[in-house]
C-alpha cells in the first residue's frame, strides 16, 4: 500500500511539474509574440484587419456568419481579448487596451473559424484549442 501511495504521489508531482510547464511555455509563446506584433490603434483599423484576416480564413468561416469586433480604448480596462458566442452564426471579439494587437485578432479570430466557441470542455480548450489557435497567430498556418 504505501509503495503504492508513493508511485501515486510521483505521478501526481509529474503531472503538476508537465501542466506548469505547459502553462509557462504557452505563456511565454503568447506574451512574446503579443509584444512583437503590431497595435490596433483604432476601430476603423480593426474592421479593416478583420476583413483581411476573415478572407484568409474563407475556407473555414461560411459567408453567412457574421463576425463583429470591438476595441475598448478605457485606460482602466484590464489587457484582455476574447471572443465570444452572441448566438447561432453571430460571435464577436473583444479587444481590449493592451490586448489590442493583430496578434489577438488572428489568435481569436481562429477560435471562432475552427468552432473552439462552442466546445465547453475546458482541457480540450486549453489543452488543444488554444495551441491551435496559437499556432495560426504565430504562423498563419491552419492546424
Amino acid at each position: 500500500m504505501k509503495k503504492a501511495l508513493r508511485h501515486l504521489g510521483k505521478a501526481m508531482f509529474a503531472i503538476a511539474l508537465a501542466g506548469s510547464a505547459y502553462i509557462a511555455l504557452l505563456s511565454g509563446v503568447q506574451s512574446v509574440a503579443f509584444s512583437r506584433s503590431p497595435k490596433i490603434e483604432n476601430q476603423s483599423q480593426l474592421e479593416l484587419k478583420l476583413s483581411e484576416e476573415r478572407e484568409k480564413l474563407k475556407d473555414k468561416i461560411g459567408k453567412n456568419i457574421v463576425i463583429t469586433a470591438r476595441l475598448i480604448t478605457d485606460k482602466d480596462s484590464s489587457p484582455t481579448a476574447y471572443a465570444r458566442k452572441i448566438k447561432e452564426g453571430e460571435y464577436e471579439i473583444v479587444l481590449s487596451n493592451l490586448g489590442a494587437s493583430e496578434h489577438s485578432l488572428k489568435h481569436e479570430l481562429y477560435h471562432i473559424a475552427d468552432g473552439h466557441i462552442e466546445n465547453k470542455g475546458h482541457l480540450a480548450y486549453f489543452f488543444h484549442n488554444e495551441p491551435q489557435a496559437e499556432i495560426y497567430a504565430l504562423t498563419g498556418l491552419k492546424p
